[in-house]
């Protein structure tokens, strides 16, 4: 069992909706039982009802490899003394979430993209993605692209559009006719990545609650 201490940076999730994670730290640790800073948001502490349930997130990082591992648990108590702070309980076992660099999930999200020749963009076409990670997509194209070609990449996660380069590492015929891409990025800011590894993070919690395992490509 993974045993948190003092100072330790978590990420917790609500279950209700799983539409953010907030970053705080632990204060006190003990056994099953957590004390924790309680998470901000817009420089307010968020008001988290006892009983809440929640998803906490740790990450561990062994020879230069991050994982994530996560776990489930309840707001067993809030403390709103001078330092607004939550007890937790937690309730699951620890589950290792993300066991190499960039994890990906089976999605289905609308994109664009176009050919890069010479870092200029050629024609506009529609897209669908179907695996996504902080390392790369699954794009689903019409007509095929060459291995090693350069595209530009947009889509839009949780209401903010994002826009990439990346290059074709393998391509295959699909079953329904459609041409399937293996593409990584190339030179993704962090800022972009750490927002397609957040999404990533959530559907997992959604996959996991509803018992679905995604399939990796």
């Amino acid at each position: 069992m993974l045993q948190l201490h003092p100072n330790d940076n978590i990420e917790l999730t609500l279950m209700a909706d799983g539409a953010a994670s907030h970053k705080t730290r632990v204060e006190d640790a003990n056994g099953c039982l957590l004390l924790i800073s309680a998470p901000v948001q817009g420089g307010i502490p968020l008001s988290v009802p006892e009983g809440t349930k929640v998803a906490i997130s740790y990450i561990v990082d062994t020879i230069g490899r991050q994982s994530r591992l996560v776990t489930e648990a309840r707001v067993a108590k809030r403390l709103t003394d001078s330092i607004p702070m939550l007890q937790l309980e937690i309730t699951g076992p620890w589950q290792r979430i993300q066991e190499r660099n960039f994890v990906r999930v089976d999605v289905l999200l609308p994109a664009a993209y176009a050919c890069l020749v010479e870092g200029e963009r050629e024609s506009l076409q529609s897209a669908q993605i179907t695996n996504l990670g902080g390392g790369g997509v699954f794009l689903v194209t019409k007509t095929p692209l060459a291995v090693e070609a350069m595209i530009w990449l947009s889509l839009t996660l949780d209401g903010t559009v994002l826009e990439m380069q990346g290059v074709v590492r393998r391509a295959e015929v699909l079953p329904n006719g459609g041409c399937g891409h293996g593409i990584a990025f190339e030179q993704l800011d962090e800022k972009t990545r750490q927002l397609i590894i957040q999404f990533v993070f959530q559907r997992q919690l959604e996959l996991k609650r509803k018992g679905l395992v995604g399939q990796k490509r």
